[in-house]
Formats: C-alpha cells, sequence, structure tokens
C-alpha cells in the first residue's frame, strides 16, 4: 500500500507542470516580458534571420535558470562592425555595457548589457563551427551572431 501511494505521488511529481512568471522561488522575468523588450528587435545592418531561440525559465540541477529569448543572425559584416552597432544602440538606449558573458560551445567572441534584472547576450559563433551548432549555409556568411534577452538577478556594473 505505501509503495503505490509513493508510486503515484511520484509520478504527479514528475508530470506537473509549474506555471511560468514571476514567484517567491523565480526571481526571473517571465518570456512574455522579454519578447517585449525592444532590443530584442535590434538587428546590425545587412544581417539575415537564421532562427528564433527561446524558452520559459526552468530547474535544473544548478538550480533555477532564467527564461530568454532572442535571434540568431547571420551577416557578411565584420565581427568587429557587428560589435559596435550594438555597443551603439545599447548605450544609447540607456544599458550598460558588461562584457562577463560566459561563451557556449561552438562561440568565438562575447560581449553583453544590462539594466535592471535584465541581460544581452551578443554572441559571435566561430566560424569552424558552424556546421556543428546547426548554421545552414554557414559558408555565406563572414559572421553569424546569436543576439538575446535573459534576466538577471546581478548587478549591472557601475562604470564603463
Amino acid at each position: 500500500m505505501l509503495w503505490s501511494v509513493f508510486a503515484v505521488v511520484s509520478l504527479v511529481a514528475c508530470t506537473s507542470r509549474s506555471v511560468p512568471g514571476p514567484s517567491s522561488t523565480d526571481p526571473y522575468p517571465p518570456l512574455g516580458v522579454l519578447r517585449a523588450e525592444a532590443p530584442v528587435d535590434l538587428i546590425a545592418p545587412d544581417s539575415t534571420l537564421i532562427r528564433t531561440v527561446g524558452a520559459e525559465g526552468f530547474m535544473n540541477i544548478t538550480g533555477r535558470q532564467s527564461a530568454f529569448y532572442g535571434h540568431v543572425y547571420g551577416t557578411r559584416t565584420l565581427n568587429d562592425e557587428v560589435f559596435a552597432y550594438f555597443d551603439r544602440e545599447f548605450v544609447r538606449l540607456g544599458w550598460k555595457p558588461d562584457r562577463r558573458p560566459i561563451l557556449s560551445s561552438g562561440e568565438a567572441h562575447g560581449w553583453g548589457w544590462c539594466k535592471p534584472q535584465l541581460y544581452f547576450r551578443l554572441a559571435i559563433f566561430d566560424r569552424e563551427q558552424y556546421a556543428r551548432v546547426g548554421i545552414p549555409d554557414g559558408d555565406k556568411y563572414w559572421t553569424v551572431y546569436d543576439a538575446r534577452v535573459q534576466g538577471t538577478t546581478d548587478q549591472c556594473p557601475s562604470a564603463r
């Protein structure tokens, strides 16, 4: 009898979905808030949309992870020009530069900008890794970049 109760409780716990959104256990803004942020629509000149990326926040073994939303683009513009465009636009919009992004496998360079509760991450993919990370027709582009916003609980730096 006790075993059957344990089995039912385990089944319910493993299949129940949590409702996304801020709560006492989720300090991050939900996906809908991130999608409404104007910077997610910034696109460096002459860029082509490759794919949209995003997900609601979730819990994993290291704790709560923020929702994120953004896009992957390809362009025949150089890395430095892509960075310069985003840096100019984010500073103009009042976001603070923050050079702390952790690169994922397949990424060569990264930069970030923040404002309270939000962090925008720009990452340039390594050309040698295009096929491995699913960049179709990678040889068409000089630069492929991932531009996304996510929630954060970290403080923005006070100076550039």
